[in-house]
């Protein structure tokens, strides 16, 4: 190799990240800037690099990942985000303008030597380690998981605990695997099940040091997994440098008989039968929480600390009401809660939610839904835990939903009393929400319900959840996920609690009825072809397959009516299944309205079920919503013609998107406009 060119900013650094999209260069624990980030600009001319300065308002980065950020924080979308492993806190740094780089959030979690870490590729979680938490606490390999989908306001949601205790170094993540460099335990391939709850799965192993896995600074240091090949690089301190063919891999590695891999300066042969996972350029990315055509996806949190509620104590439970404000049409997803354990160790919890207010039900357990039991690890007061829902639930503006979070083996739940105030008092709020005083549930460890209440009590915790924009046709609750920390809900249910066949999970699905389907026989006469509902829609973006519904043939023919699958505007009662409170049964529209009179009808139209699913939105022909939706007959007259029109006529000639939209919005000389006259065609049945 010949130097191209050479740059002096610095001597001696830790590492060199590159950012391929933006042209820089990030020295990290260099001896200039403190240590901290060196912008070195690559893109001007590669040859010559020069620099733009650093970041030392954090001291010290061993090291960095730095992205043109794609995530859910809308504010910061298209900017060029670093995240930092700074020895105590993972420290996020807008870098944008080089000349001021700005911090958006320093993480501090408890922690030995905050190392290296890598972003999901949906720029939602942050996978990091610790290098010194397993020599330190005698633990086996620890990665943790942090959840920066709101960058203001990061939170951890817990860590994965590996199958060895060897020290982790240097990990990353491309699609759904995480490959990491594991000092003595070699290269580890983590598929990730579910981000959320931290559930990794170990699928692939390369042991660069087969002697053993202790945790000592021997081994693998880094690896390298984006080959479009798929071909892995392990680098090893003794060993040198390991080149490996992804091949066949085993589901559950043996934890004995690993590879044996002399330390030799020559590369090893890798057969195919070696235990590492199989894994193509187009992985997917992590799994994830479906929401409601990602309508749900803007994270928030309230926080409900000691600062608004004044000294604490501990009991085993806390019954508290939330209530979304009705600026929030979409309503919210709540996703899980942080919480007070007033004690280090592990302990259980259960949650429970029931529709509206707690009050009077605080021992009644047939009225409460259970949301399931989880096994979770109290840092102590000040230091509160994370816990995700099995299953989100989703609240519309306006409603309340009351929850009750149980202890199961202890009574260290923090909460505080506030004799001052009203039982159901807004205790805390923000643009989205209300928290009001609750009641606190003390006794005799551990039935859930069969406690002294306490009321005017706090909360003393977060409510995570995300806002919906809006929840169209269908309000989706997102598929159950594994609880946080534990990798399986505890089997120990409290036995007042209702048991998980008493009270199904309905994940709300919108099934269209048989005939609900595009026409396969319907032609339609256009002056450029003759199309079929498949064929007029192949190859349409959203826009065109919205302008091409609205078409109407030289028959005068609505695309929209004879497609009315592709065009979504199928108007009939669907089969989603209802859970409500007073039956351990599920119901849907067939069931729900079978011998009812109009007035209970109407009535059960209204009703919300558990779930928070309107019913009317998913019986909408029974309920009556369909009947409107078609074309008047009715003649029309405008000043520019004797002739009456209707809706037929008017719109035969509209061949463009704007000509629709243009006659939709005419008013005849009755004062009607033509959209409420025509409402199929012009899309306004609602």
């Amino acid at each position: 190799f010949g130097q191209a060119g050479h740059f002096t900013g610095f001597g001696n650094a830790h590492n060199v990240f590159i950012n391929e999209d933006t042209g820089y260069a990030y020295g990290v624990g260099t001896n200039n800037c403190g240590g901290g980030l060196y912008f070195v600009n690559l893109k001007d001319n590669p040859t010559s690099p020069s620099s733009e300065g650093c970041y030392t308002g954090d001291g010290y980065t061993h090291d960095v990942q730095c992205v043109v950020y794609n995530g859910p924080t809308l504010s910061y979308v298209g900017k060029e985000v670093c995240f930092a492993s700074n020895e105590d806190a993972v420290t996020i740094v807008d870098v944008s303008d080089k000349r001021n780089p700005t911090l958006i959030k320093k993480f501090r979690y408890s922690h030995s030597y905050t190392h290296q870490g890598w972003l999901t590729d949906d720029h939602t979680y942050f996978i990091f380690d610790d290098e010194l938490d397993e020599r330190r606490n005698n633990w086996n390999t620890r990665t943790y998981v942090m959840d920066v989908r709101n960058l203001l306001n990061p939170s951890m949601t817990g860590f994965y605990s590996g199958r060895t205790s060897a020290i982790d170094h240097n990990q990353y993540v491309r699609g759904n695997f995480i490959y990491q460099a594991n000092y003595r335990a070699g290269l580890r391939v983590l598929q990730i099940n579910d981000i959320q709850s931290s559930n990794f799965e170990e699928i692939g192993f390369f042991d660069v040091y087969p002697a053993n896995d202790n945790n000592s600074f021997n081994g693998a240091w880094s690896n390298y997994p984006f080959f479009p090949s798929s071909v892995v690089v392990v680098s090893g301190i003794e060993q040198g440098l390991f080149v490996l063919k992804v091949g066949g891999i085993s589901s559950n590695p043996p934890t004995e008989s690993l590879p044996t891999i002399s330390p030799t300066t020559s590369l090893p042969t890798v057969s195919p039968t070696t235990s590492l996972p199989t894994i193509s350029p187009t992985t997917p990315s992590p799994t994830r929480t479906a929401s409601p055509t990602a309508k749900c996806n803007l994270p928030f949190e309230l926080a409900i600390d000691e600062s608004v509620t004044g000294a604490s104590t501990n009991g085993n439970g806390i019954m508290f009401d939330v209530r979304v404000k009705k600026t929030v049409p979409g309503g919210i997803l709540v996703d899980g809660f942080s919480i007070n354990i007033g004690k280090n160790g592990t302990t259980r919890i259960s949650i429970y939610t029931k529709k509206h207010n707690h009050v009077g039900y605080e021992q009644e357990p047939s009225v409460w839904t259970f949301l399931g039991t989880y096994q979770i690890i109290g840092e102590g007061e000040g230091n509160p835990t994370a816990v995700y829902l099995e299953q989100k639930l989703h609240i519309t503006a306006e409603f309340k939903q009351a929850f009750y979070i149980a202890q199961l083996d202890s009574n260290d739940i923090l909460y505080s009393v506030a004799n001052a105030v009203k039982i159901g008092h807004r205790i805390a709020e923000n643009e989205q929400i209300y928290v009001m005083v609750g009641t606190a549930l003390k006794g005799t460890c551990c039935d859930a319900f069969g406690q002294l209440t306490i009321p005017k009590s706090i909360f003393i915790g977060t409510v995570k959840y995300t806002v919906c924009r809006h929840i169209n046709q269908s309000p989706i609750i997102p598929p159950s996920l594994s609880p946080s920390l534990s990798h399986k809900p505890s089997t120990n249910k409290p036995s007042s609690s209702p048991t998980t066949s008493q009270v199904p999970s309905v994940s709300p699905t919108l099934s269209l009825s048989s005939n609900c389907e595009d026409s396969k026989v319907q032609e339609f006469i256009f002056p450029w072809n003759t199309l079929n509902c498949k064929k007029l829609f192949i190859s349409t973006n959203a826009q065109q397959k919205k302008n091409r519904c609205s078409f109407r043939d030289k028959k005068g023919l609505l695309v929209r009516k004879y497609c009315p699958q592709t065009c979504g505007v199928c108007c009939e009662d669907t089969r989603q299944e209802f859970l409500f409170f007073w039956s351990s049964i599920p119901s849907n529209c067939k069931k729900l309205f079978a011998s009812t009179s109009a007035k209970q009808k109407f009535n059960r139209c209204k009703k919300v079920d558990t779930n928070g699913l309107l019913v009317r939105k998913y019986c909408p022909e029974t309920c009556g919503l369909c009947k409107t939706c078609e074309d008047s007959s009715i003649d029309m007259l405008f000043p520019w013609s004797k002739k009456p029109s209707n809706c037929i006529k008017l719109f035969k000639t509209a061949n463009t998107a704007k000509k629709y939209k243009n006659r939709c919005n005419l008013v005849d000389m009755s004062g009607v406009k033509v959209k409420n006259r025509c409402r199929l065609t012009c899309n306004s049945c609602n």
